[in-house]
């Protein structure tokens, strides 16, 4: 799919028909550039001793702005903060405390209207071709439910899904199950969306 460049972070996308839906976005703040590169960034350096530990503060559930539920992952002084709103990832902090996401001052956190800036997830549609359902879809204004959240040595990572209901079936007459996956470690972001 196409690359981009945006303020250091290279992202990668495809996308597929709605029922195939493929949607791959590595963000890589390290300068790694092909997918052998990126997979090559979990192989980490251990911990030496005396350095701070990631069990101190482990990855888990919190509450963000406006008393959205959100996921915070930690991983050797990295941070990423996804809210269950719209699956929308908020803030990325690489371990020297330098924030990579830019959400818009102006964004309303009321758990209706869907979150200004982050990186959301655009589904069934981009736009609004079709008018039964809001302008790019319906998946960043849905309560996405957390299928697992892990503190490993090479990274802390979480999955959440969002699958068919009788609300989306009324703007959208069709069966899907969405896994979205972010994975967290010391040097890179990346972010898979699965059908």
């Amino acid at each position: 799919g196409p690359n981009y460049v945006f303020q250091g972070i290279a992202v990668t996308s495809t996308v597929c028909r709605p029922m195939q839906v493929a949607i791959r976005l590595l963000c890589i703040v390290s300068g790694l550039s092909s997918d052998d590169q990126m997979g090559s960034c979990l192989s980490e350096p251990t911990v030496e001793a005396g350095a701070e530990s990631e069990a101190a503060v482990p990855s888990g559930k919190g509450v963000g702005q406006g008393g959205l539920e959100k996921i915070v992952l930690r991983h050797r002084g990295a941070s990423a903060e996804i809210y269950l709103f719209g699956a929308t990832l908020c803030s990325y902090r690489t371990s020297d405390g330098r924030e990579h996401i830019f959400v818009s001052p102006g964004a309303v956190f009321d758990g209706r209207k869907a979150i200004r800036g982050g990186v959301p997830l655009v589904f069934p549609q981009f736009g609004q071709p079709a008018m039964s359902m809001p302008q790019h879809g319906f998946a960043r204004t849905s309560v996405w439910a957390v299928k697992d959240i892990q503190n490993l040595m090479e990274a802390a990572y979480a999955v959440l899904e969002l699958k068919d209901s009788p609300e989306t079936r009324n703007a959208w007459n069709h069966a899907f199950m969405l896994q979205y996956e972010v994975l967290l470690t010391s040097a890179s972001l990346q972010m898979k969306l699965r059908d």
